[in-house]
């Protein structure tokens, strides 16, 4: 399944098989047109810790509701006591989809095979 577009200029991401990056489903993968016109494989992946998301929103509003308290103070428990993100923030779409247009462009041509912890730091405190 394409997601994305294959238009000249634009990135076209798909999701990948388990076996091509650390064995993760869900990774994706992508192609772009380099200067040259060329379309390349990008085999890197972006895996997100906590990220604001309507599945997490769901999981906070639980939370919430098991602990008696709101959403937001619900959200800085997970964030605080739960995950411990040394960063103090989860996760927006866009943080993540930073690393994914930069992978993508021109400027990570030579990278490939590489993972990015986009997780406010949650890698680093285990």
């Amino acid at each position: 399944m394409l997601v994305g577009t294959s238009s000249p200029g634009r990135c076209a991401l798909a999701p990948a098989s388990k076996t091509w990056l650390n064995g993760s489903p869900g990774s994706a993968y992508a192609h772009w047109p380099a200067s040259t016109g060329q379309w390349k494989p990008v085999n890197t992946q972006p895996p997100p810790g906590p990220t604001r998301t309507p599945t997490m929103d769901a999981y906070l509003e639980s939370v919430a509701l098991r602990l008696g308290i709101d959403v937001s103070a619900a959200a800085d428990h997970v964030v605080h006591e739960l995950r411990r993100l040394p960063l103090g923030r989860m996760n927006e779409p866009e943080d993540v989809a930073e690393v994914v247009l930069f992978l993508a462009g021109d400027r990570a041509r030579q990278v490939t095979g590489s993972e990015y912890a986009v997780n406010g730091g949650s890698t680093a405190s285990m």
